[in-house]
């Protein structure tokens, strides 16, 4: 297991304190996706690491797709999509109102072309900053269940925007389950090409479901 270095340690902390910002009205969370990206590429260069064993890498994506097994973890996100989604029309009929209003800023919701490729990038960048970077340097420093669970609520919470509160935490619940997910395919393969697949398949299945509605 490699050392954490410094640069990588003050990115986390960094990462960690803006995940909390949106609590406090100030929206800077979505600023960890782009931090996360390019503290990755420093820290590997810092690292004089191949992509190889990264986090990122292109070339095992074949190879590591043709573990049967993986196909299930990689499928639970989408599915508790589809029970959030259910369980929303019993509970919280807003529900999806809520998560178009947090989506909206992000995403161009009426050109599907340009929608799919925004969901593709949004998707890759999420996982490179929060599971290549985040969770496999902070796996480090604690073990990596404690960091899979710590770094799924972080990218939780920085989800969190204004709302009815009981909206506002199913909607917060359902990211961490997914962000769970996400973590469990990445610490099986170490590579997140493939939670990147599931990440994607997810929100993609998310967004049809609100532009269709």
């Amino acid at each position: 297991m490699q050392r954490t270095t410094k640069f990588s340690i003050v990115t986390i902390i960094i990462m960690t304190l803006l995940s909390f910002s949106n609590l406090f009205g100030i929206m800077a969370a979505g600023s960890t996706v782009i931090i996360g990206i390019v503290a990755f590429f420093v820290d590997k260069k810092i690292r004089k690491q191949a992509f190889a064993g990264s986090g990122l890498d292109f070339k095992t994506f074949g190879q590591n797709l043709k573990n049967r097994t993986i196909w299930l973890w990689i499928a639970m996100p989408l599915i508790m999509n589809i029970i959030c989604l259910l369980l929303s029309k019993l509970l919280f009929p807003q529900y999806l109102d809520h998560v178009f209003k947090r989506t909206a800023t992000v995403l161009t919701n009426d050109k599907i072309i340009l929608l799919v490729i925004e969901l593709l990038l949004l998707s890759l960048g999420e996982e490179i900053a929060w599971r290549a970077f985040y969770f496999n340097r902070i796996r480090n420093i604690i073990p990596a269940t404690p960091a899979l669970i710590f770094s799924s609520m972080l990218f939780a919470i920085s989800h969190i925007q204004s709302g009815d509160f009981m909206i506002v935490a199913y909607d917060v619940l359902f990211v961490f389950i997914n962000c769970i997910f996400y973590g469990i395919v990445f610490k099986k393969t170490n590579n997140s090409c493939i939670s990147w697949i599931s990440h994607f398949a997810a929100n993609l299945f998310a967004v049809v479901v609100l532009v269709l509605i």
